[in-house]
């Protein structure tokens, strides 16, 4: 969703967003200057609205994957990191194919897939501030 914020907006260098899910719903989030935090999240509601709406295309998809795969590895870089991320695979029981097949899995994912995570994300997202 990043990618979509950061390429139709001028607030490029500036902001970061991002949507996480879990079981008790969806959770936007924005690391921004106090004065760019509305518009961040104006933003990022309307990318959703949009992605819901009309869905996600190939060229958008590709957009997306080339900056997970990007930002992929950065993520593990410091012991701390590496500790986190053990601790992570011991705790939900997830072996080094996470690491080794990253990009692969990533690459996998079809515009149909996409689609269909998108539907399964949120059928109508309920906005509370």
């Amino acid at each position: 969703m990043s990618v979509g914020i950061r390429d139709s907006c001028e607030m490029t260098s500036i902001m970061c967003s991002g949507l996480t899910t879990s079981v008790c719903g969806s959770l936007i989030s924005t690391f921004t200057a106090g004065k760019t935090t509305e518009p961040a999240i104006d933003k990022a509601i309307e990318v959703l609205n949009k992605l819901h709406s009309t869905g996600i295309n190939e060229t958008s998809l590709a957009s997306a994957k080339n900056y997970v795969k990007g930002q992929f590895p950065p993520r593990y870089e410091t012991a701390g990191q590496l500790a986190g991320l053990m601790t992570q695979m011991f705790w939900y029981n997830f072996d080094e194919s996470y690491i080794n097949n990253f990009e692969k899995n990533v690459d996998g994912l079809t515009v149909d897939k996409a689609k269909q995570i998108i539907q399964n994300i949120s059928q109508k997202i309920n906005y509370s501030l």
